[in-house]
């Protein structure tokens, strides 16, 4: 049987071409208006539906991998809305396809999240207290593969397609690179709010969370940016970031050390450097934004009516 992009077979492209064209204009037409409103709205229906549906099923007490489903909203939601707009489903998917951006990038960005995640140990050990590298004595090398290679190939970095490949390239196009990974922070932010409210998954408090991951969107946004849209370089980053920890406490943690979201303090202060550096407009270094993937080039230079 003859197959199109991905091996999906061509009928089943042919079905979804007619699929689209049957469509109500007067959705299509909603959909071409509010293209990143709709993205939202559908990555919302997906995630929280189906957090809902386990939850109500099976309790908050559902295993992690029962929860993965939930990390395909943003995956999900571009999908949908690409579809929607008639444009290339194919190109969008292939973003993932742009990993030759240089091997700095996928270095500095692990670098800067293996340091933002091990801050609150660092900042113990600077007070004095006995920290010691814990990776291959409690916790297994293979166990911090295992985990980024879960958060890369079926959960956490399958958000970025979304949030950096279909939200933040459109918005930043009419509101410039910080606004929109700010306003796209804040709704990953928001996305998140079933697990904070019921206590699930080892969040901060609203307070504290909310906060590091503005900053943390505005540092995948610069790495997408600064890479010409190397989707592969954001993911791998946000993989790094799930994983347990590389250093240890022994004995008590210093107060200062345990009271002060370090981590988040971090990212902050990253991000106001890496803004002075290159600029809000772009966070690109050169001052030119990513096409927006799967978008025809004669229609590209449209900006969105949100």
């Amino acid at each position: 049987m003859p197959t199109g992009y991905l091996g999906l077979p061509d009928v089943l492209l042919n079905l979804f071409h007619t699929l689209q064209h049957l469509m109500p204009e007067t959705i299509r037409s909603n959909v071409r208006r509010f293209p990143t409103a709709t993205f939202f709205i559908l990555t919302f229906l997906f995630s929280w539906g189906y957090l809902g549906l386990t939850f109500g099923l099976i309790g908050t007490g559902a295993s992690g991998p029962v929860q993965v489903p939930f990390a395909w909203g943003p995956l999900f939601g571009g999908l949908l809305t690409v579809w929607l707009l008639g444009e290339s489903v194919s190109g969008w998917l292939g973003q993932v396809g742009r990993w030759r951006a240089g091997l700095r990038w996928y270095l500095l960005g692990i670098g800067i999240l293996v340091v933002g995640k091990e801050m609150p140990n660092l900042v113990a050990w600077l007070l004095g207290a006995d920290v010691s590298l814990v990776a291959g004595t409690e916790v297994p090398i293979v166990g911090y593969l295992v985990s980024m290679g879960i958060t890369l190939f079926v959960a956490g970095a399958l958000e970025e397609f979304g949030w950096r490949g279909f939200a933040q390239v459109r918005l930043q196009k009419q509101y410039g690179a910080v606004a929109a990974s700010l306003f796209v922070g804040g709704m990953w932010a928001l996305w998140h709010l079933p697990f904070l409210l019921l206590g699930v998954g080892g969040f901060d408090s609203f307070y504290v969370y909310v906060p590091e991951v503005m900053a943390f969107s505005v540092l995948l946004g610069w790495l997408y940016n600064a890479t010409k849209g190397a989707l592969p370089v954001v993911m791998i980053t946000h993989a790094a970031h799930n994983r347990p920890d590389l250093l240890g406490v022994s004995g008590q943690m210093p107060p200062l050390a345990q009271s002060v979201p370090w981590d988040g303090v971090f990212y902050v202060l990253v991000m106001a450097v890496v803004i002075w550096q290159v600029g809000a407009r772009t966070l690109s270094g050169d001052g030119r934004l990513p096409e927006i993937p799967g978008k025809a080039p004669a229609s590209a230079s449209q900006a969105p009516a949100e």
